[in-house]
């Protein structure tokens, strides 16, 4: 998308360049948002179980809020701001569940349990990833693959929404 969508075109900047340009503040953006989630919620969540599960079930809304206007984004700069809030939610999934297994695993099941949940998360990336490769590659855009995979989160948020939809507030 930095390269087709987003290139950075200024006066006498190279396309190639521009491109590289784009790329790299779309990849900075996600970086920044990944960072920014955990930080900005961590002290409301603290350690307490429902709100870090309220808090997942934002970070799954925020993600397929984020890659959803991705897809229709009109500049780099409007991108860039969906792409951090992709990855704010995204952070906020993975940091706060981790936290969540952390709190309600054994210690002496703890290893195997940190063990399967990282497996099953890289499974999920790769297979996304290859997916998403492909539906590129059978001649889809990467705007309507990003739209779509947002659109695919909520999924997981309607399920987690739905697991937590008795516990005490």
């Amino acid at each position: 998308m930095g390269q087709r969508d987003f290139p950075v075109r200024w006066h006498g900047l190279d396309p190639a360049r521009g491109a590289f340009l784009g790329m790299s503040l779309l990849l900075g953006a996600r970086g920044l948002g990944a960072l920014l989630g955990p930080l900005n919620t961590a002290p409301w969540a603290g350690s307490r179980i429902d709100r870090l599960e309220r808090a997942i079930l934002g970070g799954y809304l925020a993600t397929a809020a984020g890659y959803a206007l991705l897809g229709v984004a009109g500049h780099l700069w409007q991108a860039c701001l969906f792409v951090m809030l992709a990855h704010f939610g995204g952070s906020i999934i993975w940091v706060f569940s981790t936290t969540l297994l952390q709190l309600q695993t054994e210690d002496q099941y703890r290893g195997r349990v940190f063990s399967a949940d990282l497996g099953l998360a890289m499974f999920t990336i790769a297979a996304g990833a290859y997916l998403a490769g492909k539906s590129v590659d059978l001649g889809f855009t990467a705007r309507h693959v990003a739209s779509f995979a947002g659109l695919l989160m909520l999924l997981p948020a309607a399920l987690w929404g739905w697991t937590i939809r008795d516990r005490e507030i």
